[in-house]
């Protein structure tokens, strides 16, 4: 999907936008003030420095349920990703992982970080049986 934004000099014809956003620390801080949310960290300064210079507004809004987004037996979104696919939303600020199911219906941008963290697991007991192989095989 293409937006066009109007000229920045002309602030009355501001395309306003709905920024769909979760707190993840440091990333994003989602703060309530009054009946308003506000970001804050480095991707609300993402956020701004985009509307400053394309000439938009935005609100900030949370999904219900708080969730980033996965796709449900019914076909139907949960979460951020949800909101986005049902046009409750036109962007996302917090970071989130591209998969298959996401790429069908959202556009992301090039990655702005990459994480190598894993888990670990402990490292099963060595143990010399001529038979060990049988071990891998299902009985049932």
């Amino acid at each position: 999907m293409a937006y066009s934004f109007p000229l920045r000099n002309t602030p009355s014809q501001a395309r306003h936008i709905r920024v769909v956003a979760e707190e993840w620390l440091p990333f994003v801080k989602v703060d309530k003030i009054g009946a308003c949310l506000a970001v804050r960290g480095p991707m609300a300064e993402i956020l701004h420095f985009l509307a400053t210079n394309l000439n938009f507004s935005y609100t900030v809004i949370q999904p219900e349920d708080h969730q980033w987004g996965s796709k449900k037996s019914d076909g139907s979104w949960s979460g951020m990703i949800g909101l986005l696919h049902r046009k409750e939303a036109e962007f996302l600020a917090t970071p989130v992982s591209a998969n298959l199911h996401r790429l069908e219906v959202a556009d992301f941008t090039v990655p702005l970080m990459v994480d190598s963290q894993g888990l670990l697991v402990a490292s099963p007991a060595e143990e010399n049986d001529a038979f060990g192989f049988f071990f891998s095989l299902n009985w049932e």
